[in-house]
């Protein structure tokens, strides 16, 4: 197993969550929208998880499997709603 850590702050990171967001499915923007408050812990931290097989084939599927592809996305705020707009803006959930 390889695993790999990247950092990624400012324009980079902003470029990183909106390319993620414009290869994820509606249904699954959805889906975040929902879970929003379960992938998040209260300091900040968005926890994501993609199918590492389907991302292998350049999809981008959120999964809640064990053989996933794990992104955390750190923001500066820590409040939900704050968070929660942040991911519109950025398109990566939808109401």
């Amino acid at each position: 197993m390889i695993i790999y850590r990247v950092k990624l702050s400012g324009k980079g990171a902003k470029e990183v969550v909106d390319r993620l967001a414009s290869l994820m499915r509606e249904e699954d923007r959805k889906r975040l929208g929902g879970q929003l408050d379960l992938r998040h812990n209260g300091h900040g931290n968005l926890y994501l998880r993609f199918d590492k097989q389907k991302a292998y084939l350049g999809e981008v599927h959120l999964s809640d499997y064990e053989d996933v592809v794990k992104v955390k996305v750190k923001f500066s705020f820590r409040e939900l709603e704050e968070i929660r707009e942040a991911c519109r803006r950025h398109n990566l959930i939808v109401d």
